[in-house]
């Protein structure tokens, strides 16, 4: 038995992810303390209440001042407004799916309601397959209602934070870094803490109905990570075509057509731009990394329920990896104190060193907290299911498994949820010679570039649009080009909006429908392929995309910086090889910013999807040939 006992288990997770909601809180307080808004009592000669310490560190004027608040609200509005339509297709797309697997999950037993013997624990009696069919859609349900949360108070945070961060800036660069970085923290503290409490509070609310069925129990918390997974899909999906469209567009007009600067007020695609951001790198990175989160949270979880732990019912064991993550918010309080309270950060060369610090600091503080969690929460012996057999673990497959699940790598997650389908599947092998397996690695393979190709073509779709309004604008409103006309915003928020929302309902329901399908139809040894397939190739593509991108805007920075010799030849702003550069960058950006990060999730999704169905396919799947 482990060391720590379940009482102090049920008290440390949920005073973690209280700590971590309450330290996010202090975070945003102190955010709050910049001021933007203007007071009119306030004003004295022109100038509103200062938002400076000392009056020689800068001077900033009213005019200033309202000009951030009138950005600032601009943007929130604008990211607002997208993310509540986008929410409300997302609503249609959780109803649908949750009656989908109840349906699924339902028809395992024909919708019985007598009890089965168990798959693992062999001898004992489980709950209905009419059970887990309606406790996975609850918990479907549970983790898409928080992904969708983590994605909107990441952006709503960041909206908040970017006129203080640029008013903060003025008095300098540390100001500006500590401002940003409890920004950051904001979001990151209430996603983990926020999705740590979600799934605590369900596994015990579902444990009133299970009672020691910990195989039911966790086979049914698996469908948190498929609802958190699939709305990053989307946010992601959707974020990136949206910012994409704009980016790409404002830079074809106004860099290369129009030689005006980046982000300039007189592009009307600037603020669709700067709405992108916001929806796309930070509504869906958090929903993003809410998905790694409760994926790999759910697959630990449930593949210690069909272990030694599961068998024994020792609760602490099993709650291995909620364990690890309390400590992890614990050690990010402490490595985050390093950054804003204890060094100070002077000039924009010390920004660096300070990242690498907090990862450093965050590394050696992590490594050691989970040898402890790993020595006084796991047995110094036990057993775990290894296709179709019980595999003997000693506490020395330990901390590298703790470390497996705390990075966070779509990789190691997918990994992870690939070995715990193909446990609940009843996979004894999976051969790649066998043509079952052989047809789905090859379909999994060619999923990633095709994936990537549907959504670069909707950038490419969306941002032809962008082009065509923009052109239209500096054509027909007088004085625009000049800075006397004022540009119609609202219609390119419209263009990005439209695009986003229609364009990637395609690359989702090629993510979601391939594992139903192969299940269904070829059944679990194929689709085990075709998981094989698809992670193999979309780390690979993710990777080159990412790269590939990366150094298409590197090229346009390196000439618009103009810091060496051979950069100043091929500048300055507006030459042939700076316009070339931009365009090179029309691709890249789409590469790095859309298709590359969506292709984690792809990989993530469609094990989770199929750990989550399979039940279905291990009991119906393999239609195509149940019939020759």
């Amino acid at each position: 038995m482990a060391l720590l006992s379940e009482a102090l288990t049920q008290i440390l997770i949920p005073a973690a992810a209280l700590l971590g909601i309450g330290f996010a809180l202090l975070q945003w307080f102190l955010v709050s303390r910049v001021k933007v808004s203007v007071d009119s009592n306030s004003v004295n000669n022109g100038f509103s209440d200062r938002l400076i310490e000392d009056e020689e560190e800068g001077n900033d004027s009213l005019e200033v001042s309202i000009k951030c608040a009138e950005i600032q609200t601009a943007i929130s509005v604008g990211a607002t407004s997208f993310l509540f339509t986008e929410y409300k297709y997302l609503t249609i797309f959780m109803g649908i799916f949750g009656v989908i697997i109840f349906l699924f999950l339902g028809s395992v037993k024909g919708f019985s309601t007598k009890s089965e013997p168990c798959t693992y624990n062999k001898g004992k009696m489980c709950k209905p397959a009419l059970a887990n069919a309606l406790f996975s859609t609850i918990a479907f349900l549970l983790g898409a209602l928080t992904s969708t949360l983590s994605g909107f108070l990441g952006m709503k945070i960041a909206t908040y934070a970017n006129a203080r961060t640029t008013l903060e800036a003025r008095k300098g660069v540390g100001k500006a870094f500590i401002t940003a970085f409890r920004s950051g923290a904001v979001m990151g503290f209430l996603l983990a803490a926020n999705g740590l409490l979600v799934l605590y509070v369900s596994i015990n609310l579902f444990k009133l109905y299970y009672g020691d069925d910990w195989e039911g129990l966790y086979e049914s918390i698996t469908g948190y990570g498929l609802g958190g997974s699939s709305m990053a899909l989307f946010g992601r999906v959707g974020g990136g075509i949206y910012t994409k469209a704009a980016d790409v567009g404002a830079d074809l007009v106004g860099k290369v057509e129009r030689n005006i600067p980046e982000d300039d007020p007189r592009n009307p695609a600037v603020i669709a731009d700067n709405v992108g951001d916001n929806v796309g790198d930070i509504a869906g990175m958090g929903s993003d990394l809410f998905g790694s989160y409760a994926e790999s949270s759910c697959a630990a979880l449930f593949v210690a329920s069909i272990s030694s732990f599961g068998v024994s019912h020792d609760f602490t064991a099993m709650s291995y990896p909620l364990i690890i993550s309390s400590v992890g918010i614990l050690v990010c309080i402490i490595t985050t104190l390093f950054a804003t309270d204890l060094f100070e950060i002077k000039d924009v060369k010390a920004i660096e060193p300070s990242l690498k610090r907090q990862l450093l600091i965050s590394t050696v503080l992590m490594t050691a907290g989970i040898a402890l969690v790993s020595f006084i929460a796991l047995p110094s012996e036990f057993t775990l299911f290894n296709f179709g057999t019980d595999k003997v673990v000693k506490n020395c497959t330990t901390a590298a498994i703790g470390k497996g699940f705390a990075i966070g790598s779509a990789a190691l997650v997918s990994l992870a949820l690939f070995g715990a389908f193909v446990s609940r599947a009843g996979i004894k092998a999976v051969d790649v010679l066998t043509p079952k397996v052989f047809i789905g690695l090859i379909v999994g393979a060619m999923l990633p570039y095709w994936f990537s190709a549907m959504t670069m073509k909707s950038v490419g779709s969306a941002a032809l649009k962008m082009v065509e309004e923009v052109r239209r604008q500096f054509n027909t409103i007088p004085g625009l080009i000049e800075g006397r006309g004022k540009p119609d915003y609202a219609n390119c928020v419209k263009i990005s909006t439209d695009a986003s929302l229609r364009e990637m309902i395609p690359p989702g329901a090629l993510v979601m429908l391939t594992p139903l399908i192969a299940g269904t139809f070829f059944g679990v040894q194929t689709l085990a392929g075709v998981l094989a397939g698809s992670l193999v190739s979309g780390v690979q593509v993710a990777i080159s995309a990412s790269n590939t991108g990366g150094a298409w805007d590197n090229a346009k920075k390196y000439i618009e910086a103009g810091a060496s010799e051979h950069a100043k030849s091929l500048g300055p702003k507006g030459s042939d090889p700076h316009k070339a550069a931009v365009i090179g960058d029309t691709i890249g950006d789409p590469l790095k910013d859309t298709s590359g990060p969506s292709l984690n999730i792809l990989i993530k999704l469609m094990a989770v999807e199929s750990l989550v169905f399979a039940p279905f396919f291990a009991a119906h799947g393999g239609l195509i040939f149940k019939l020759l």
